[in-house]
């Protein structure tokens, strides 16, 4: 299940042709969307700006250390609970 989220967190091409991508702000939970890696991708190919490029990135990756952190607290505690 980690894994999968963190896949579907970094998975550009996946949600690009799945969710699209928008310029907007959504009005609806079935507007098109862009997703940070959609955005990180846009920033990094057309060379909009490095910074925010960069700091997308940085999110990205602390995003994704703090899921398997706490995936590995919660196994930690599931384990230590059957034991």
């Amino acid at each position: 299940m980690v894994l999968g989220v963190g896949r579907a967190i970094s998975e550009t091409a996946a949600v690009i042709f799945t969710v699209g991508v928008a310029l907007e702000m959504p009005t609806s939970l079935f507007s098109s969307t862009r997703t940070m890696s959609v955005h990180f991708y846009t920033l990094t190919m057309e060379g909009l700006s490095d910074q925010k490029a960069y700091g997308t990135a940085a999110v990205l990756v602390v995003t994704i250390l703090l899921l398997n952190l706490m995936a590995y607290s919660l196994m930690h505690r599931m384990t230590r609970r059957y034991r």
